[in-house]
């Protein structure tokens, strides 16, 4: 988990820890779809939101930006 956190803040320095919270949990491939009994948030009680995907969380934060809001 801290190799793939650390790459992903390699590809992209600006995340913050909740958007690399955010990549992880939506780039975990899933276990046991019949059976993982995963909620609609994507989480199962057996197996967390699933086995980490470092390819696609690195790709995730690589193509991940920030926008600046508008003050007005």
């Amino acid at each position: 988990m801290a190799g793939v956190c650390a790459l992903m803040l390699e590809a992209n320095p600006r995340l913050t820890a909740q958007e690399v919270k955010e990549i992880i949990r939506h780039t975990c491939d899933k276990i046991d779809h019949d059976h993982g009994h995963y909620d609609r948030h994507g989480h199962s009680h057996w197996y967390g939101y699933g086995r980490i995907n470092a390819a696609r969380a690195v790709e995730a934060a690589r193509q991940k930006t920030h926008q600046k809001l508008s003050v007005n």
